[in-house]
């Protein structure tokens, strides 16, 4: 569920300092493996889980 809010925040727009904040990243590094994640097939698949 974490890695999935983490993608659906991100390819909605959260910037990635709070989406950062509130994983409760220490490095925007980690933060920032979500933002890889953000393509279509995998927006698609982290609105279905959220669903």
């Amino acid at each position: 569920m974490r890695d999935t809010f983490g993608i659906f925040a991100l390819g909605h727009g959260v910037p990635q300092n709070l989406a950062q904040r509130w994983l409760g990243h220490a490095s925007p590094t980690t933060t920032a493996i979500y933002l890889d994640a953000v393509g279509i097939e995998e927006r698609e698949f982290a609105e279905r889980m959220c669903s």
